[in-house]
């Protein structure tokens, strides 16, 4: 697993060791170098995975394990997919009423879709989450019942940074949305989780390579994760289209 897809970034770099939860983050969001359900026999039982090149079979490769990259050393993850919809519903049916995000949300999943992504404004007024492209027919009449509008963008990306290193790290939001800022990349829609593991960011699809490259070089990343920086690393695996 390296740093950036090295078909987006010729400074990527292979990084050493992630934990579980690390690796399934990076998998929801689009890298394809290991799936999360195949490591779950492997988590259960507390055994540790080695990802390696076919091709440099002597590498010492990825380790996965339970434990992340101790603090300070612990890289963060950048994963991207594209060919995505951000959907965005609104009504005064969404304010304030218990559960309503889950009644909203619920036909969706039960059709098959992956939500990527939940976004809430303060107000309540409307929510905004990210599906596949293809899904979008079929879940816009699912939700028709339910909301007085629907706007939807298409052709979007997300780029999720995800790992240990940003736990308890200050800055490193601000230093993503400020790599995107000046490269002139607009970000439409953003959700961080309450774990501190995870920050998605959805923009135009064709921002996505300029993005992911923005964010890599402002953080330093090539060299941190060989060690040589002092920055935690972030790693960009693998971008795909779905």
């Amino acid at each position: 697993m390296c740093t950036a897809d090295p078909n987006l970034v010729k400074s990527a770099r292979v990084v050493p060791r992630i934990s579980y939860q690390e690796a399934a983050e990076m998998a929801h969001y689009g890298a394809e170098v290991i799936h999360p359900k195949t490591m779950l026999p492997a988590r259960r039982s507390g055994i540790s995975i080695r990802i390696k090149n076919t091709f440099k079979p002597d590498a010492p490769g990825t380790l996965i394990t339970s434990r992340p990259a101790g603090r300070g050393s612990a890289p963060l993850l950048v994963s991207s997919i594209d060919g995505m919809a951000l959907v965005t519903v609104e009504g005064t049916g969404i304010f304030g009423q218990p559960g309503m995000i889950l009644r909203l949300l619920t036909p969706v999943a039960n059709a098959g879709t992956n939500i990527y992504m939940i976004s809430m404004s303060s107000s309540e007024y409307n929510v905004s989450f990210a599906i596949m492209q293809g899904d979008l027919d079929r879940d816009r009449g699912l939700l028709g019942e339910q909301v007085a509008r629907i706007t939807v963008e298409r052709d979007m990306s997300a780029i999720a940074v995800v790992g240990a290193g940003m736990k308890g790290q200050h800055g490193i939001a601000g230093r993503v949305f400020s790599a995107l800022g000046d490269a002139g990349v607009n970000v439409v829609a953003i959700a961080q989780g309450s774990s501190e593991y995870n920050i998605t960011v959805v923009l135009k699809g064709r921002d996505m390579k300029k993005g992911v490259r923005a964010i890599h070089d402002r953080l330093n990343v090539g060299r941190s994760a060989t060690g040589r920086g002092r920055r935690p690393a972030l790693r960009l695996v693998g971008s795909r289209a779905r």
